[in-house]
């Protein structure tokens, strides 16, 4: 489905720089793949989650990825999902979009935990 979208939708809007909609894909997963997320562990006393940074693997950062790109195509206005699908794999090419802002603001985040965690040791 999204390879007959990239493929059909390529005319018609703006052309990419590569004729390879493999590449297109593969690239616009790894622009929005997140490296780190948020883990919530319950302290030993139960009283409060500790919260931590924690490394993504591979899988479940393609996982993600692929997962927000087709959210934020949800969420578009425009008349078809093959269409809006392309059109957010567009920007998540070109590092734009709702999946790569998404990405970021988990980033922050996990940088801003991390900041706090060594400040206040």
């Amino acid at each position: 489905m999204l390879a007959f979208a990239v493929s059909k939708y390529k005319k018609e809007k703006r052309l990419v720089s590569t004729e390879n909609p493999l590449f297109f894909f593969s690239t616009a997963v790894y622009n929005t793949k997140p490296l780190i997320e948020i883990q919530s562990t319950n302290n030993t006393n139960g009283r409060q989650p500790i919260i931590k940074p924690k490394v993504v693997s591979t899988h479940r950062g393609i996982k993600l990825a692929i997962r927000w790109i087709t959210e934020a195509a949800k969420k578009r206005t425009e008349k078809t999902m093959g269409l809006r699908l392309y059109l957010e794999l567009l920007n998540a090419f070109d590092k734009k979009g709702y999946a790569f802002k998404k990405k970021e603001e988990l980033h922050n985040e996990c940088s801003k935990l991390s900041f706090l965690k060594s400040k206040f040791r």
